[in-house]
């Protein structure tokens, strides 16, 4: 599997890429626009891996499907969604889904030299809130007590203060039970005693459901306060969390 679309720029920093964003221009050391990392990169190196397989006359003793979704930026309904539901349609049943995520990395745990091959078993959930605060229009000359963009703004700041927990999954134990016993002694004790230590840990592998602020809304005219305003608040939800992709709003 992969997929072929990618996040939109941010127009204010266009300027900053060094070549089109979207020219997949090639220099010395690397690939310069959107999707080389996610996820042109495994799309194209299927389809390399399929042309030169079929020169070969290579022949699967099963069944390979490539699945390459169009919409996964913006939930997947007509990519995924539809490609599951035609395979299941047909009552296929697949053995294995070899997703994108999965890497050797280098220098993960400061102090282990060796590469780590890193095999993802999960990805996490999706939903979306839009926060919605609404009040009478009024004029900047005479701003109420209350702003509604201080109001929509205190609303996230008090979400970003009151994060979800972290949480020790059982991957996430897997994963420091077989680094852990390579690692020098110190950091192997460490590793070796998670529930005295699993709060940096954790920290660094991002252990929770996330939460942040994505997209912000409000006003038309500079001395006009607005009567709307509205932030978009976006929770990736832990694999062992319950939730699905959603999109609610929330008035004030």
């Amino acid at each position: 599997m992969s997929h072929q679309d990618v996040v939109p720029i941010d127009e204010p920093t266009i300027g900053d890429w060094e070549a089109d964003p979207f020219e997949g221009k090639i220099i010395k050391t690397d690939i310069i626009g959107r999707g080389t990392l996610d996820d042109k990169s495994t799309l194209i190196g299927l389809l390399e891996s399929t042309k030169k397989l079929l020169e070969e006359s290579f022949q699967p003793s099963r069944t390979i499907y490539l699945v390459f979704g169009h919409d996964k930026e913006v939930v997947g309904t007509n990519g995924a969604l539809a490609i599951a539901t035609h395979l299941k349609a047909k009552d296929i049943q697949a053995a294995m889904t070899i997703d994108k995520r999965g890497f050797i990395a280098e220098n993960l745990v400061p102090g282990f030299e060796n590469p780590v091959a890193i095999i993802n078993l999960a990805e996490k959930g999706f939903a979306s809130f839009r926060l919605i605060v609404e009040t009478s229009e009024g004029r900047s000359s005479e701003p109420p007590r209350e702003n509604i963009i201080g109001m929509l703004a205190q609303a996230i700041v008090d979400l970003e203060n009151n994060r979800l927990p972290y949480k020790l999954v059982k991957p996430i134990g897997y994963q420091l039970e077989y680094i852990g016993a390579e690692l020098p002694f110190f950091k192997k004790l460490t590793f070796a005693n998670p529930w005295l230590f699993k709060k940096p840990i954790l920290e660094a592998l991002n252990s929770h459901t996330t939460t942040a602020s994505t997209i912000i809304h409000g006003g038309v005219k500079n001395n006009v306060i607005p009567s709307v305003a509205q932030a978009t608040i976006n929770f990736r939800i832990l694999s062992v969390s319950s939730g699905t992709s959603k999109h609610k709003n929330l008035h004030i």
